[in-house]
């Protein structure tokens, strides 16, 4: 359902530190709406090539983010094979210790229509790249001289998360505006509600996953509370809605 990283250090510190962790994940994971896993074969590189130009996919000419904790690896999965578009790139925080998020990357990488990776500083945020924040790290969306790139930086954890999806969000709401697209998935607590709030004050196009479609419906339920999500919609509809409004907005 869940994990958490094994103490390596000072055991018994790290314990005592993981103890309210270990606590709301249980009580999470008791409440979880579990789901079998379905599997996908890798996709031909022709797919992959028609994803980065576009061909045979609607242009979204945004940047889109996508914040999940607790269901969110099988979330994030379905939502990227069924995206009938092609962003300006793709951000993604998902609440995972150092280590599993390159493992994360690289299972995506393997059968979502899109070139995933795993992070470093200073990547240049691209058509058709999607980029996994790494665990220890925030990752923020920043610009050079040439256009957008991402920034990583271990600052100190917000919403108990580090990578933080509040953190991704607020730097999109500053640097993307309107050019930004905001989705919050499955998960438990309520990072990523107020920097998607942040998103839709300027002007992005905001989406949170419905009750039903939730493994845990804690992360889009604050967000909706807070009137940060435009949308609240079945995961099975979240790409189609980014992509209809990618053609208006």
């Amino acid at each position: 359902m869940d994990f958490v990283a094994k103490p390596t250090d000072n055991v018994q510190e790290e314990l005592t530190a993981l103890a309210s962790e270990i606590v709301g994940k249980v009580r999470a994971a008791a409440r979880a709406r579990v789901r079998p896993s379905l599997a996908r074969p890798r996709p031909a590189p022709a797919k992959k090539f028609a994803a980065a130009n576009g061909t045979g996919r609607s242009r979204l000419y945004k940047i889109l983010a996508i914040g999940a904790s607790t269901g969110g690896t099988q979330a994030i999965e379905r939502f990227l094979c069924a995206a009938d578009f092609t962003p300006n790139g793709i951000l993604i925080v998902q609440h995972m210790p150092a280590r599993y998020t390159q493992s994360f990357a690289q299972r995506l990488d393997a059968v979502v229509p899109f070139d995933v990776a795993e992070a470093a500083d200073r990547d240049r945020v691209e058509r058709g790249r999607v980029l996994v924040a790494p665990g220890g790290r925030h990752m923020r969306l920043a610009r050079d001289g040439t256009g957008y790139i991402v920034r990583l930086d271990k600052s100190p954890p917000v919403n108990h998360q580090r990578p933080s999806a509040d953190v991704l969000f607020s730097s999109m709401a500053k640097v993307a505006g309107r050019d930004g697209v905001g989705v919050v998935l499955t998960g438990m607590g309520e990072d990523g509600a107020r920097g998607l709030l942040e998103m839709r004050r300027a002007g992005a196009y905001t989406l949170a996953q419905d009750e039903a479609t939730c493994v845990v419906f804690g992360m889009p339920r604050a967000a909706i509370e807070l009137d940060a999500a435009r949308e609240v919609a079945p995961l099975q509809d979240l790409p189609g809605l980014v992509a209809a409004a990618g053609r208006m907005l």
